[in-house]
């Protein structure tokens, strides 16, 4: 825990300074205010600053509050300053969304580096799970709501190329995905009458072969 005095023209300018100080956000930290600052002595001279006093509150040593201290100081150095964190824990594990300015920096190509995130998350929040199965606590993350609406895209065009095949006759290839992209084709055409799917090739170009049963 971590604790500092700062000063500033006033109160908010003064705990401004203390946040940045120790590179935390108003949710993370106590603040007393010491001086709340004003006019100098008989209003003369200057102006007399305000001070407090700027204390990290101590995080509770949980799965979920690993995650978010982790993707909080991920997101920092990003130059996302105060990204918004919701968290969601069920028996199935921890669902994470990230909301706010420039969160979009963290999605990457495709989402890629919002993949490699959700990976070291994970790493983050099993690290003091221990090994035991039962212990141990999946992680989904979504920043800006790109996984979502990326879903969607995908199970819009899995209907669209299923169409395409019973209209050629022909199988249809598509472009190479990862493995929780390819999974969400295989779902949206899991019940489709006379149409199959199945992964081929290779990473990084494995992708999705539509066809006809």
């Amino acid at each position: 825990m971590r604790t500092i005095e700062s000063i500033g023209k006033t109160v908010d300018e003064a705990i401004d300074n203390g946040l940045r100080e120790l590179g935390l956000s108003p949710e993370e930290v106590v603040i007393d205010v010491l001086d709340e600052g004003g006019k100098g002595v008989f209003g003369l001279f200057g102006v007399k600053m305000a001070r407090v006093r700027v204390t990290e509150k101590e995080a509770e040593d949980t799965a979920a509050g690993r995650a978010v201290r982790f993707l909080v100081q991920v997101a920092r150095l990003a130059g996302v300053s105060d990204p918004g964190i919701a968290v969601a824990e069920d028996d199935h594990g921890i669902k994470i969304r990230m909301e706010g300015d420039r969160v979009g920096t963290l999605i990457g190509h495709r989402g890629a580096t919002l993949d490699a995130l959700q990976l070291l998350t994970g790493l983050v929040v099993n690290h003091q799970n221990g090994e035991s199965e039962d212990e141990y606590r999946r992680v989904t993350l979504d920043i800006g709501s790109y996984r979502r609406e990326r879903e969607e895209a995908l199970e819009r065009l899995a209907e669209q190329m299923a169409q395409k095949t019973r209209r050629t006759g022909r199988s249809v290839s598509l472009e190479p995905m990862n493995s929780y992209e390819r999974r969400i084709i295989h779902a949206a055409l899991a019940n489709e009458k006379g149409i199959t799917t199945f992964s081929k090739g290779e990473e990084p170009n494995r992708h999705v072969v539509i066809s006809l049963e």
